[in-house]
């Protein structure tokens, strides 16, 4: 059985940095099902480059008038179709095989409930050294089993 993937995407006023991320969604190895957009109202440009993507990506945009990452994160998920659910922030930016690495390692692992991956900062000090460190230690983990709740 295939999975499907839906990602949540929070944004308020996030026109500096939407376009890389939802550029990295479009640049997947592997479609991402259903991408839901949630406008937090957002006062400057940002949902028109989100409506850019419409002809690019599986689009679902919504509107979450309460104000707050919570609520709006919250009107997201709820509103996701998809089998596997995963939130990320307008400014985050995916290797082009994330969405193909999640969909596998989760049909691989069928009792796996849930799972996080390392973050690594673009935008801070020493942002290259991390990212170094991290590829270092990936290999090493991909071979640890995962763990089981008792």
């Amino acid at each position: 059985m295939t999975l499907r993937m839906s990602v949540v995407i929070p944004v308020y006023n996030e026109e500096d940095c939407i376009t890389e991320c939802l550029d990295a969604v479009v640049a997947q190895t592997r479609l991402i099902d259903e991408v839901i957009v949630v406008d937090n109202n957002s006062t400057d440009g940002t949902m028109a480059i989100v409506n850019t993507y419409a002809d690019k990506l599986p689009l679902v945009v919504l509107n979450e008038p309460e104000q707050g990452l919570l609520y709006s994160r919250t009107t997201g998920l709820n509103a996701a179709q998809g089998d596997i659910l995963a939130r990320f922030d307008a400014d985050t930016r995916l290797s082009e095989t994330w969405c193909e690495t999640v969909i596998r390692y989760m049909e691989d692992n069928p009792d796996l409930d849930a799972m996080t991956g390392p973050t690594l900062f673009y935008d801070i000090p020493g942002s290259k050294r991390q990212e170094r460190k991290v590829r270092e230690l990936l290999p090493k983990l991909a071979d640890v089993p995962p763990e089981k709740d008792t």
